[in-house]
């Protein structure tokens, strides 16, 4: 699945029709509802199928082992988090965070979590 889809794989009509044959919507808004954040859950709302296939390959490769890291039942956390779409939006403007702004940030995850 794309992450920033291509204005090609946005406006071909073959790729639109198969998505609505698909019921692509129906399966990322499935998907959005497991996520542990606002930002993930836009972030899967928006994801398109990839067009390569030596990426959608890799992409089916990390799913295959996160779900194998899930099934394993060790702790893995998967705690669910405030928004974190600001800090984002900041590393967008800036091209970077300060160290107070990623230990804040660090620090309010773990007291969440607690």
């Amino acid at each position: 699945m794309s992450e920033t889809p291509s204005s090609e794989n946005d406006t071909h009509p073959l790729l639109l029709k198969s998505m609505k044959l698909l019921g692509w919507e129906r399966i990322t808004t499935a998907l959005a509802n497991h996520t542990s954040s606002p930002y993930t859950y836009n972030f899967c709302l928006h994801l398109k199928p990839e067009t390569d296939f030596r990426i959608a390959k890799k992409r089916l490769d990390e799913t295959t082992e996160m779900m194998a890291l899930l099934d394993s039942l060790e702790s893995f956390p998967m705690d669910r988090f405030e928004d974190i779409n600001p800090i984002f939006k900041d590393v967008d403007e800036q091209h970077m965070i300060n160290t107070g702004q990623c230990l804040d940030e660090i620090t309010a995850a773990l007291q969440e979590s607690l």
